[in-house]
């Protein structure tokens, strides 16, 4: 089977997955950062991307 070229597109993603750092605050709760292992871009225009935390993680309470 000969070799084919493939043209990809360009596209707006994160990869590999990179460990994101998120910084957040609340007024009663202080400071605090967390990596984020589950992030990817929603949106290229506007710019948006996403994240997951677990209900359970301290920041959360504090982002939502």
């Amino acid at each position: 089977m000969p070799d084919k070229k493939i043209e990809l597109q360009g596209s707006f993603i994160l990869a590999p997955v990179p460990v994101v750092i998120v910084g957040c605050a609340h007024k009663e709760m202080g400071k605090n950062l967390i990596t984020i292992a589950w992030t990817g871009v929603d949106s290229a225009d506007p710019e948006t991307i996403h994240i997951s935390i677990r209900p359970s993680r301290y920041s959360y309470g504090m982002i939502k």
